[in-house]
C-alpha cells in the first residue's frame, strides 16, 4: 500500500533480519526514548512478514524491536526516526552484516 494520507504518516514494515535470535519480534514506537511501560505497535512480528497500511500522526518517534515477549531482550534500540504527515514509509529491519546486529532502513515511497 503505498497511498498517502494527508493527516498521518503511512508505515509498510517489514522484518528481513535472518537473525534466529529475533525470529518473532514485537516492535514499539514511542515518543521518547526507552519503552517501560509502553505497550508494543506490533507484536509476534515473524521474520519475512510485512504490515501494510500502519498510520501514525506526524513527529518524532524511537523505534525499538525486541524479542517477541521479552522486551528486555533489544534487537535495535531506539532509534529516532521523523515521521510526516501525507508520506508513505518504507520501515525494513535486516541485518548488519557484522556479528549477528541489526540496522534499521527508512525509506519515502509516496507515489
Amino acid at each position: 500500500m503505498r497511498r498517502a494520507v494527508a493527516t498521518s504518516a503511512t508505515l509498510n514494515v517489514t522484518h528481513a533480519a535472518a537473525n534466529p535470535v529475533a525470529e518473532m519480534v514485537d516492535i514499539y514506537l514511542t515518543t521518547s526514548v526507552g519503552i517501560e511501560g509502553s505497550d508494543p505497535t506490533i507484536t509476534n512480528f515473524a521474520y519475512k512478514e510485512s504490515a501494510k497500511g500502519l498510520y501514525v500522526a506526524a513527529g518524532t518517534y524511537y523505534v525499538t524491536v525486541t524479542v517477541a515477549g521479552n522486551p528486555d531482550a533489544v534487537a535495535i534500540d531506539s532509534l529516532p526516526v521523523d515521521l510526516m504527515n501525507g508520506v508513505v514509509y518504507q520501515v525494513v529491519a535486516i541485518d548488519d552484516g557484522n556479528n549477528g546486529g541489526f540496522n534499521l532502513l527508512v525509506d519515502d515511497i509516496t507515489d
